[in-house]
């Protein structure tokens, strides 16, 4: 993960310390949760405290052109929600609207709409839903579409979210495809060879076939689990024969 270079970023080196672009991350969204232990903080959970923490206010609007959308009004601080969007996909939405609340509390003057901040608050989100430590955890206890899955069910994250975020903290390349092998979305580097070549798509629905499981392609693994009639995947390069 590499944080924009943008005078929004500096407010956050400034007031954070310059460190890992991840530990930076880390130290805003602990500070918007007003606590250093996010264990147990996490989906919902991490969305909660951050609204207690900041009195934020939720209103319906059926007017809005987009997701969601912070505004300060009389002191307050307020989220519009467009009615109607998916639980996972508000989840986020709220989310990402808490990093524009918190970058307000840094930064009260700073325009919301400068370069950079839309993509400091997607961080934010993922970080607040998906701890990087919470991923991490996850990556040595199940295999890689398996993280994907557990991640998804465990924050309330939408699939393509955690596909995201398992590539982003544990440098897999994952993605989602059709049960009949058909790449949807990649996140990650895949070689041409595989994508959306004859070997990949073969590979998919062999393991479709089981449910789960693991099919060498070439000198890459993939790896499958199943999730109603979305398959999800991760690929990573075979270790060199000695």
């Amino acid at each position: 993960m590499r944080l924009p270079s943008c005078p929004a970023t500096q407010i956050l080196r400034d007031q954070f310390g310059i460190g890992s672009d991840t530990d930076l991350v880390g130290e805003w969204v602990s500070f918007a949760a007003g606590t250093p232990d996010r264990t147990e903080l996490f989906g919902l959970r991490g969305i909660n405290r951050v609204v207690k923490n900041y009195y934020v206010r939720f209103i319906p609007d059926e007017l809005l052109c987009i997701d969601g959308q912070f505004r300060l009004e009389n002191g307050h601080k307020i989220i519009y929600i467009k009615p109607g969007i998916s639980i996972k996909r508000l989840r986020f939405t709220i989310a990402h609207e808490l990093g524009h609340v918190a970058f307000h509390v840094l930064a009260p003057g700073f325009d919301q709409n400068a370069e950079g901040v839309e993509r400091l608050c997607d961080i934010f989100a993922a970080e607040l839903m998906m701890p990087i430590r919470m991923v991490q955890e996850l990556g040595k206890t199940f295999r890689g579409s398996e993280v994907v899955l557990a991640l998804s069910k465990m924050a309330g994250a939408s699939l393509p979210a955690s596909c995201i975020r398992v590539n982003e903290c544990l440098g897999i390349t994952s993605g989602l495809a059709t049960l009949d092998g058909d790449v949807l979305e990649n996140y990650g580097y895949l070689p041409s060879k595989l994508n959306p070549s004859k070997e990949l798509v073969a590979g998919i629905k062999a393991a479709a076939q089981d449910r789960c499981g693991l099919v060498s392609v070439k000198d890459w693994l993939v790896d499958v689990s199943i999730s109603g009639n979305m398959a999800i995947y991760t690929a990573s390069r075979l270790p060199a024969a000695a």
